[in-house]
């Protein structure tokens, strides 16, 4: 039994994340392997959206000023995404250029397997097409102008745009994390 000084240690980051991840009770707090409740998960988007609401306490009938501090707070997420993006966008590039260094000694051995002519086709397409979703979060458009009108709308608007920009992102992760791997197996080839 712990005696009444001892602390009780502190719940690991993981083990918070697996409980998420195995919360059959409530599907809408479950925490999912792409990183954003994607398209089409509005009630969880909106279980987000709630618990923001409530840590800044947002109240339509008379705004506190902290109602303002939820809205900078999903603008600084925005500003963090397109930061990533940029980051992202560097590293695709990276690997198309990894891919220019060893595409021209695998020629011979693409001929012979039909493997890694597919893993050559893969890996010359996919830094592209990692970076084509994340031209889509550099692009600014203005909503309508009653999003603006008052700190709960504005904080409505920008936290769904931010939900969409955050599944680009993670698509355009997970397509990068896929070229690194076929990049890697072509390496292995090319070493062999």
């Amino acid at each position: 039994m712990p005696e009444e000084n001892q602390e009780v240690p502190k719940e690991s980051r993981f083990r918070r994340w697996w409980k998420n991840w195995q919360d059959k009770t409530n599907p809408d707090a479950r925490v999912y392997l792409l990183g954003a409740p994607f398209f089409g998960r509005k009630a969880q988007t909106a279980l987000y959206a709630a618990n923001l609401k409530q840590r800044f306490r947002f109240d339509p009938e008379k705004p506190p000023p902290t109602s303002k501090e939820g809205v900078d707070y999903i603008s600084r997420a925005y500003d963090r995404l397109i930061g990533k993006s940029r980051g992202l966008l560097t590293f695709c590039a990276l690997l198309f250029t990894s891919f220019n260094v060893i595409a021209p000694k695998l020629t011979e051995q693409a001929k012979a397997s039909w493997l890694i002519h597919i893993a050559v086709v893969a890996a010359s397409l996919l830094p592209l097409v990692a970076s084509l979703p994340l031209l889509y979060l550099f692009w600014m458009n203005w909503g309508p102008p009653a999003d603006y009108e008052t700190n709960d709308k504005d904080f409505d608007a920008l936290i769904g745009v931010t939900r969409n920009r955050t599944c680009v992102l993670s698509i355009s992760v997970w397509l990068a994390g896929i070229e690194v791997v076929i990049l890697c197996f072509l390496a292995y080839r090319w070493l062999a």
